[in-house]
Order: structure tokens, then C-alpha cells, then sequence
């Protein structure tokens, strides 16, 4: 074997080589950004429904938003506010709310969409609520369908 077929070898080794590990490398890395940072649609309902599927999951949910002095709870609608029907709730933690969102109060008795990680098994003191949502990442205004 001559010295150029040996050097034209070599070359299309390393060429390979770094255009293998080029397209192997970047869908890895993508995939795990992606699976990390992925949120659920749900709603309040289907929580209430089925409370595992959505469990330690980062979910987005719309509702009627209640923040008080001891109550801090999104509800289904407006109408199971009125009536404290707070098993079609979930309690918010407001901790993230307050460091993250300074004037998180002002999202009080309005509909909102909100993000946050979903827990089934603790939800409030009281216990009434189907669960809660901490790590609060998002929130906004929403105004719902008529």
C-alpha cells in the first residue's frame, strides 16, 4: 500500500468518525431538554379523575383563581367558588407565586392559566382539595369561552 492510499484511508476514517458522532450526539441532548422541560394540558376534572397519570408532573391548567388569608385554591369555574367546592379544587402553594410573581395577588378571583408541578397525595391542611400544585412557572389571565 502506497503512502497516499494510506492517508486518503485515514482522512475518510476520521471524517466518518466525526461525522458519526456529530449525528449521534445532537438528537441525545435535544431529547433529554425536551423530555425535562415538558408540560401537560389538563383539567381540573380529568385531575380529580385521574390524579396518578398526572402525579410529580409539570401540568398547565385554566380555572377560577381564590387567594385569601387561609385559602388558596384554584377551582373548576366561578360557580364552585361560590358553592366552596373544593373537591373539584386544587390548593395552590404560593410560595414560588411570591418570589417569582411580586404581584401574584392581583390574579385573585379571575380565571387564569397556570403551570406548575402536580402533586396527588398532598394537597392541603384541610385535605379537601385534589391536590396541589407547587413550583409555580407560569401564570396569566385567561378568559374563558362564553
Amino acid at each position: 500500500m502506497n503512502r497516499s492510499t494510506l492517508s486518503s484511508l485515514v482522512l475518510t476514517f476520521f471524517i466518518l468518525t466525526a461525522c458519526q458522532h456529530t449525528a449521534t450526539k445532537a438528537p441525545v441532548n435535544k431529547a433529554a431538554k425536551s423530555n425535562s422541560q415538558k408540560v401537560l394540558d389538563a383539567e381540573i376534572l380529568g385531575l380529580v379523575l385521574n390524579p396518578t397519570i398526572f402525579d410529580h408532573h409539570y401540568i398547565r391548567v385554566r380555572g377560577y383563581l381564590h387567594i385569601g388569608q387561609e385559602q388558596n385554591v384554584l377551582y373548576d369555574d366561578k360557580y364552585d367558588y361560590d358553592k366552596s367546592i373544593q373537591e373539584n379544587a386544587l390548593w395552590i402553594d404560593t410560595t414560588t407565586l411570591k418570589s417569582k410573581f411580586p404581584n401574584f395577588k392581583w390574579f385573585s378571583a379571575k380565571y387564569v392559566l397556570i403551570e406548575g408541578k402536580f402533586d396527588a397525595r398532598n394537597a392541603n391542611d384541610a385535605g379537601r382539595c385534589a391536590g396541589k400544585l407547587t413550583d409555580i412557572k407560569k401564570i396569566e389571565f385567561w378568559a374563558p369561552a362564553k
